[in-house]
C-alpha cells in the first residue's frame, strides 16, 4: 500500500496564479486525488517574465514508513510557448521551511500537443532517510526563467508519496511444559 500526501496549504504561492490568471494559485487546484483521474482543466500558472517564480505548499501528514524505498514526487504539467520556448519546471521536496531533501528539473511538454504529463522524481535511500519529520514535508514548484518571453509552466497536480507504515508484529510469548 502507498501513502499519499497532498498539498493543504499555501505557504508561498509567489507569482503563480490561477488558470485564469485572475486569482492567486492554490493548493486546491493541485490537490487532486493521486489514485483518481486527474481534471486538469484547472491549474496554476507562471509566466517567465524574466526571473524564477517559486509557489510553496505544505502537505498533508504521512506516517514514517521506517523504509527507504519507493519514495517519490511526482507533479503533472504542461507548459506553453507564447514567443520563446516552454520554461523548465523544478519541483522540489523540501522539509521544514529551509531543508531541500530533493529537486528535479524539466521541460514540461506542450499543453497543446501533448497536453499535461506527470514527471517523477524517485528518491534514492540517502534522501528517503534524510526525512526526520513526515509531518513537515513541502512541495516547491519554481519556473525556471530562460529568455523572459512571458512563456508559461502550468502545474495541475502534484502529490508526494512513500510506502504505508509498517505495521508493528506483536508476539506473544507462551510456556510449554513438556512431561517426561
Amino acid at each position: 500500500m502507498t501513502q499519499y500526501a497532498r498539498p493543504d496549504s499555501n505557504i508561498d504561492v509567489g507569482d503563480w496564479t490561477d488558470q485564469d490568471t485572475t486569482g492567486a494559485a492554490s493548493y486546491t487546484i493541485i490537490d487532486q486525488d493521486p489514485e483518481g483521474t486527474p481534471d486538469c482543466s484547472y491549474y496554476i500558472v507562471a509566466a517567465d517574465g524574466g526571473a524564477n517564480v517559486t509557489a510553496k505548499f505544505g502537505l498533508q501528514n504521512v506516517t514514517d514508513p521506517e523504509s527507504a524505498s519507493d519514495h517519490k514526487v511526482v507533479v503533472r504539467a504542461a507548459g506553453m510557448v507564447m514567443m520563446d520556448a516552454i520554461p523548465q519546471l523544478t519541483y522540489a521536496l523540501y522539509q521544514g521551511a529551509s531543508t531541500q531533501i530533493a529537486a528535479k528539473t524539466f521541460t514540461p511538454g506542450d499543453a497543446y500537443g501533448v497536453g499535461f504529463a506527470n514527471n517523477t522524481l524517485t528518491l534514492n535511500s540517502t534522501q528517503a532517510n534524510s526525512i526526520t519529520d513526515y509531518t513537515d514535508l513541502r512541495i516547491w514548484v519554481t519556473l525556471v526563467s530562460g529568455a523572459g518571453s512571458m512563456d508559461e509552466d502550468w502545474v495541475c497536480q502534484a502529490w508526494f508519496e512513500c510506502p504505508d507504515a509498517s505495521a508493528a508484529v506483536v508476539t506473544h510469548p507462551f510456556l510449554i511444559f513438556v512431561d517426561c
